[in-house]
């Protein structure tokens, strides 16, 4: 049997050679959510140790009992040597797993070699394409030189015997004028007028119809459109993911337990209505929600009990947290998101963040991001990511499949990894994946899902989705594989969810009481 580490002695910690097996024995006695405070108790209704703070802040309505106490039943029960085989199983198959994506990587670096094969195969056969036009040119060039040289050397013997008869005819006239008799000279003189009309005719003949001669040429259209295209144009490699599901002997997919710990009544007052469309955890396992019906923002405690509220000038329908003192909301029918600040448990507004559309969706991107979805018009919608001053990070739009009576009042959840994003489309009663850039990664759609609503993500991100006129919860892997539907203890009307470390919350409307 396994040594109780609670009971281990700092006396037998120092035997220990190993210092590194030491620490790690040290860690499983400390809380890492707490400041490593010292594991206390052991809460049964769900199935984790926690320390003193644990307790006080997520625990208080649970079954707890003293762990030191219950060690022997608890080490007894978990089945050591099981847990220990499974484990070791477990970590043959990541290694397995690890083994299949090298292998993919290497297989990819030899497509990709494929690709560039492929791409000298083609640029051989444009070159044999363009030889062959350059053996044709060449001779087709040769041909055309050679008639039109010949025509123009005639033209030049031509000109030649007409240059040796007007020099004669020059070289006379001089001879006559300078040694010869007036009556000569009359005679000269009369004879070069004829032959200077002669040759004048000829120059005039000889220079408006030469021709002149280039040569073009003339490409077809399907060269010229490839010397034209872009890159993009000609080509471009396509990256295509799909999944492939393994066959895994011995393993299932195994489901979260979710169980009700139990509603808690806002004490709205008599005759009031109230839909909190929007629901977020802030620090301090306190929670915000959107007020639809009475325009405002309310904050409750770790209990769930009514700290303030904060009164808006718009009908707000969805909240996140952007960082440790600041919410986001968003507003139906307003081109604007509210900033507001929450510190030491006062809200207070800090300034509005103009966006190009009527904004419902809205969920925390961490690291003082958040995403943003809208309807764009032209059954188009759009989601980004901006950070809290409103400059866009990323910016994609996808089909959303809108008709005259449809809404466009999306839900919007990340996963851990802020690099996958869900949207609830109740107009198609779908989730909807994409990655973050933009691609469609899965559509969720059940017979048995109808008006999704809120999303959350757990912290194992399986995701979860409402469905508001089914009354249900759907479970799903983060693959979009249904895990469960959850209809025990949702009450009627389910809207909007988030997930908490140890707590998934909900909100329903009933009558004139309020839950989460």
């Amino acid at each position: 049997m396994a040594k109780d580490i609670t009971n281990v002695s700092m006396e037998d910690l120092e035997a220990v050679e190993d210092l590194e097996a030491v620490k790690k024995l040290e860690e499983y006695v400390m809380c890492s959510n707490h400041n490593r405070g010292d594991i206390k108790f052991y809460c049964k209704d769900h199935d984790v140790p926690c320390c003193e703070v644990c307790f006080k802040e997520d625990h208080l309505t649970c079954k707890v009992i003293d762990i030191r106490k219950e060690i022997p039943i608890l080490v007894c029960n978990s089945k050591i040597d099981k847990l220990s085989a499974d484990l070791k199983k477990i970590g043959r198959h990541f290694m397995k797993f690890i083994e299949m994506n090298e292998s993919c990587v290497v297989n990819l670096g030899t497509e990709i070699n494929k690709l560039m094969g492929q791409i000298r195969k083609e640029r051989k056969k444009i070159n044999v394409i363009l030889d062959e036009l350059e053996k044709q040119v060449k001779n087709d060039g040769s041909a055309i030189y050679r008639e039109v040289a010949i025509k123009k050397q005639h033209e030049n013997q031509q000109c030649l015997i007409l240059l040796d008869a007007v020099k004669s005819s020059q070289n006379a006239f001089e001879s006559v004028y300078r040694y010869g008799s007036y009556f000569q000279k009359y005679l000269i003189a009369d004879k070069a007028r004829s032959q200077l009309l002669y040759y004048n005719n000829q120059v005039v003949e000889k220079f408006q119809k030469t021709e002149t001669v280039k040569v073009m040429l003339k490409l077809s259209p399907q060269l010229l459109s490839i010397a034209s295209a872009s890159v993009s144009e000609l080509g471009k490699v396509q990256y295509i993911a799909g999944s492939k599901i393994l066959p895994l002997k011995g393993f299932q997919r195994q489901t979260y337990q979710v169980n009700v710990i139990g509603y808690f009544d806002l004490k709205v007052p008599a005759g009031a209505v109230a839909r909190y469309t929007g629901v977020t955890f802030l620090p301090g396992n306190r929670l915000m929600l959107a007020d639809y019906d009475n325009k405002q923002c309310i904050l409750l405690n770790s209990s769930f009990q009514l700290i303030t509220s904060h009164a808006l000038t718009g009908i707000p329908y969805n909240v996140c947290v952007i960082d440790d003192e600041e919410v986001a909301v968003s507003f139906i029918n307003k081109n604007k998101i509210h900033i507001l600040s929450v510190v030491d448990d006062v809200i207070r507004p800090v300034r509005k963040m103009p966006i190009k559309y009527n904004c419902n969706g809205i969920a925390s991107a961490g690291k003082g991001q958040m995403v943003v979805n809208w309807y764009c018009g032209n059954n188009k919608s759009e989601w980004i990511l901006t950070n809290k001053d409103g400059l866009i990070q990323i910016s994609h739009q996808y089909d959303c499949l809108l008709n005259a009576f449809d809404t466009y009042h999306y839900y919007l959840a990340l996963n851990n990894a802020n690099t996958r994003l869900y949207i609830s489309a109740d107009n198609i009663n779908s989730l909807l994946c994409f990655d973050m850039a933009g691609n469609a990664l899965f559509t969720y759609k059940a017979a048995n899902l109808v008006n999704p609503k809120g999303v959350a993500v757990d912290n194992h991100d399986n995701i979860y989705v409402v469905g508001l006129q089914s009354d249900n919860i759907h479970q799903l892997s983060s693959d979009g594989s249904l895990l469960q539907v959850l209809t025990s203890g949702v009450p009627l009307c389910p809207l909007a969810i988030c997930f908490h470390k140890t707590y998934l919350v909900r909100q329903i409307v009933k009558a004139e009481h309020n839950f989460v």
